[in-house]
């Protein structure tokens, strides 16, 4: 039988003091005191299974600061109040939005930048094919409601990526912030880009994908554009396969690599 190791047991929290507390609450306290007294109290209470010793000594400072002297420094214990509060409501309230800017997970991070872009996107979307297009309406000859279609579902699929990859991002700790919400924002935008140049390759017979009928052929265009958006390595097989059509089209070889140096 495999023994595993014992978990290591929590630091003690340190008593509250007491004798000080007996002392100072026998003279008349000021009412400014006598409040952030009672809010240090409860607030010891609550952040010390939570938050555990470190919190409780910032708080025990802050009561020390409080009570020590004869004109206590209540700038200085409501700034410690007052982080320490913060500090519990992000632990407890974990969905509320400050906590989620102020989160460390890169996972959260990515799903900001995520969001963050969906919110533009999807207002702009619904805008330009309500107000500004309608079924003839073309952009350099092109039908621009096909070409947001196309777009919107390899966006979609590179949403999907992002979701699906939620647990893989979590371990990127320590990774910058930026560079985690700049993942989650700009991915579904190079999910898009590709989906409009696999468009291209299909509609210039580059890529030949034909469907079974007429019918189905919008279809297919949503479905290869959301895998070209879903998945990378797909994406970069497409994009291989057109480069090797269109070097065998021109008669030409594909030149070959540079030696290392």
């Amino acid at each position: 039988m495999e023994l595993t190791p014992a978990e290591p047991a929590p630091a003690p929290v340190e008593a509250l003091p007491v004798e000080l507390l007996r002392q100072k609450l026998s003279q008349p306290l000021g009412k400014d005191v006598q409040q952030e007294l009672a809010r240090l109290l409860a607030l010891r209470e609550k952040a010390a299974p939570v938050l555990g010793p470190t919190a409780v000594q910032s708080i025990d400072l802050g009561l020390t600061a409080l009570l020590s002297s004869e004109q206590p420094n209540l700038a200085f214990v409501r700034g410690i109040r007052l982080r320490t509060a913060a500090a519990l409501a992000d632990q407890l309230y974990p969905l509320r939005p400050l906590p989620l800017l102020r989160s460390s997970s890169p996972a959260i991070q990515v799903v900001l930048g995520l969001g963050l872009l969906l919110l533009v996107s999807h207002g702009s979307a619904a805008f330009i094919h309500s107000v500004l297009t309608n079924d003839n309406t073309q952009l350099l000859g092109l039908p621009v409601r096909t070409l947001l279609l196309v777009g919107l579902c390899g966006a979609m699929g590179g949403v999907v990526s992002i979701l699906m990859r939620l647990s893989e991002l979590e371990k990127l700790r320590g990774a910058s912030r930026t560079s985690m919400v700049m993942l989650g924002f700009f991915k579904p935008v190079i999910g898009l880009y590709s989906a409009l140049f696999c468009f291209a390759l299909m509609k210039s017979g580059l890529l030949p994908l034909q469907p079974p009928n007429p019918e189905s052929e919008q279809y297919l265009y949503m479905a290869v554009c959301f895998l070209v958006g879903f998945s990378e390595r797909l994406a970069k097989d497409v994009f291989a396969r057109a480069e090797e059509g269109l070097v065998a089209a021109a008669g030409g070889e594909k030149p070959a690599p540079l030696p290392a140096p």
